[in-house]
């Protein structure tokens, strides 16, 4: 993507506080340090504790919005979320979270708290089922797999 399409497009990032995305323009966390606003000044950030739905944005505010391994952070049903952000959505909602297999992996490990705070695990089939496009990816360590779920919004 060039120079060009990035600043036409609008990208909320969901809990991208302490690393968003490359292309947000807006980025929605529950505290963004002083740190991370001055080092990227282009980006607007607003404050919001994602457990209070709806969020302030109006219908079809974005072109995409991104959620990259959220999710299972949050103690409300992850679904209410997902419409929040198809709603917010005008054209793709993406969702990046770890593998329940991943997960699994971590305990087994001896790891019984794989991520700080996680809430929820996810399969494929949870995303399949709201319609969503799904692809299994491989991080690093070589067993951390993430579900990345897509779907197309609108027209």
């Amino acid at each position: 993507m060039d120079n060009e399409e990035r600043t036409k497009r609008t990208l909320l990032d969901i809990g991208g506080g302490t690393n968003p995305h490359p292309d947000a323009t807006v980025v929605v966390d529950i505290h963004v340090s002083e740190q991370v606003r001055s080092k990227l000044d282009s980006i607007k950030f607003v404050e919001w504790n994602l457990e209070k739905l709806p969020l302030h944005f109006s219908d079809k505010s974005f072109d995409v919005v991104y959620c990259s391994h959220t999710l299972e952070h949050l103690r409300i049903r992850p679904t209410l979320v997902i419409r929040e952000m198809e709603r917010i959505a005008r054209h793709l909602v993406e969702i990046r979270v770890p593998r329940y297999l991943t997960e699994l992996l971590w305990r087994l490990t001896g790891n019984l708290n794989p991520g700080p705070g996680h809430v929820w695990t996810f399969r494929r089939k949870y995303f399949l089922k709201l319609g969503y496009n799904v692809d299994i990816r491989l991080r690093k360590p070589l067993f951390d797999m993430e579900i990345v779920a897509t779907k197309v919004i609108g027209d």
